[in-house]
């Protein structure tokens, strides 16, 4: 079924490729002035000139024959080919008019003389020749140093294989200074190209990108002018410098050691064995053969465990997992080694919990000094912590743990790095100006992630009413408009939906 257009298509100048117009085998009914069809029956275009159809093929075909069998003028627009003359004649409507014959080409003997469209309506054949003028023997001028170009007043030619003398060599003055200025010099010599010059400016800036551990060790104080040396790493020897969190921790009396992976929830059914006065001591699974878990979590072999609630408190402390544990060996805990003395236990011992479904992102510190190892209690407080939180709407909160909530279907989903639009239902749009008033195709970034979008194009100014261009869905993140004509500056806007 064919398509019905209720207002008029404008092409805008545009060439109309592989069209067919209507066909019939007569005329179609209530025809208004304009209107065409090609007619089957014989083989005529015909249109519609207000009153009556009138054959294209009648006003325009071209009249031959020898010029004795030639027709009487009278209708204006014909035209007649003479095949005895091979000329052809346009009739004016009262007359016939030649339109064409060779003519005789004039030799052109000169140069520099300017050309003409001429009168004449006779043809030029097409190997028909102009002369030219005689080469010259003038010797070319030598070339100076800046020397002004000009055009000359000569009219012969030049010889193909005329040359120009060239200027010779200049001296090059060496430069042995840094910071000499640069001078466009008066020599009307010509320099080598291999001559050199000078070196740069010895500077600050020509050291920007040096590393400062690459400089020599001072040998003398330094002063940083009132600034701050940022990004330190933890101290760990006498000589290095100390972050504020570690001096802040020092100032409030505490002895900061390594993070513990996981710290216990409840008292662990195990045998304790004190190794020599602490030293080695360790903590080993009474009850069914598993791997060791806690607090919701499995730690691997060697994680570091903060054990605090045991019966009793004196097995409380660091321990390293030194044995995982499976279904035919028992789990083993020993103390860790910055934590297995009594000079190492002398109360304001702080280590950090980084994982567990209720303790993690907790901070503990031991309340008391341990004078006797496996005697003393070893007891733990906690130090910090997210403390009491309540989830509110969009927010779920499990144990110490906030996570974002979505509706299902709702648009929206939620990672590590956020709330985003959920692309598989929401709809995006990206809209910007196009045209410059010079080129034809342009590069629309939308950035959107898909080929899949739906892309309009509308004038951007009243009635805004939109436009057809080719589109192409060039990659996931841009598509290609193709303009016949070079739009104006922001002649149009874009539109794409994804």
């Amino acid at each position: 079924m064919a398509r019905k257009f209720l207002v008029g298509i404008d092409l805008n100048k545009n060439e109309l490729s592989n069209a067919v117009i209507q066909n019939l085998a007569s005329a179609p009914a209530s025809p208004v002035a304009g209107q065409i069809y090609f007619n089957t029956s014989d083989g005529e275009i015909y249109y519609y000139d207000g009153t009556a159809w009138v054959s294209v093929l009648n006003e325009s075909e071209v009249i031959s024959g020898t010029f004795s069998a030639r027709p009487a003028a009278g209708t204006a627009g014909r035209l007649f080919f003479a095949t005895d003359q091979q000329i052809m004649y346009f009739d004016t409507g009262s007359a016939w008019l030649q339109v064409s014959n060779f003519g005789a080409v004039t030799a052109q003997t000169t140069y520099g003389a300017s050309s003409g469209s001429g009168s004449s309506t006779d043809y030029a054949r097409a190997d028909h020749t102009h002369g030219t003028p005689s080469l010259t023997n003038t010797t070319p001028q030598a070339l100076a140093i800046g020397g002004a170009g000009a055009v000359g007043t000569g009219t012969a030619p030049s010889r193909e294989d005329h040359t120009h003398a060239m200027p010779s060599f200049g001296n090059v003055t060496a430069e042995t200074t840094f910071g000499g200025s640069s001078a466009n010099g008066t020599g009307t010599s010509v320099a080598r190209n291999d001559h050199t010059h000078g070196t740069p400016v010895h500077d600050n800036t020509a050291h920007s990108a040096i590393n400062l551990n690459a400089l020599a060790t001072p040998t003398a104080d330094l002063n940083l002018n009132n600034y701050k040396i940022t990004n330190l790493a933890t101290p760990t020897l006498s000589t290095d410098a100390a972050t504020k969190a570690y001096v802040d921790g020092v100032a409030e009396g505490l002895h900061i050691h390594a993070a513990s992976y996981a710290a216990t929830t409840a008292n662990l059914n195990a045998t304790y064995s004190n190794g020599t006065a602490g030293v080695g001591a360790t903590l080993t699974n009474a009850g069914a053969n598993a791997a060791f878990t806690t607090d919701g979590v499995s730690p691997s072999i060697n994680a570091r465990i903060l054990v605090r609630l045991q019966t009793s408190q004196a097995q409380n402390g660091i321990y390293v997992l030194s044995t995982v544990g499976d279904g035919s060996t028992p789990w083993v805990l020993t103390r860790a080694t910055d934590f297995d003395t009594a000079a190492e236990m002398s109360g304001g011992d702080f280590t950090f919990v980084d994982a567990g479904s209720t303790l993690a992102n907790t901070g503990w510190v031991s309340v008391d000094e341990v004078n006797t190892v496996g005697t003393d209690p070893v007891v733990f407080q906690q130090f910090s912590g997210a403390g009491t939180y309540t989830a509110s709407d969009g927010v779920l909160l499990t144990g110490t743990n906030f996570t974002g909530v979505v509706v299902a279907s709702g648009g929206l989903s939620v990672g590590a790095t956020g709330f985003q639009l959920d692309t598989t239902i929401a709809v995006r749009k990206y809209a910007a100006n196009v045209g410059d008033g010079s080129a034809t195709t342009y590069t629309v970034s939308h950035n959107l992630g898909t080929k899949d979008v739906i892309v309009s194009v509308y004038d951007n100014s009243s009635p805004y009413a939109e436009v057809v261009c080719d589109v192409q869905h060039t990659s996931t993140t841009a598509i290609t408009l193709l303009f016949s004509v070079a739009p104006t500056s922001n002649q149009y806007r874009v539109v794409v939906h994804a």
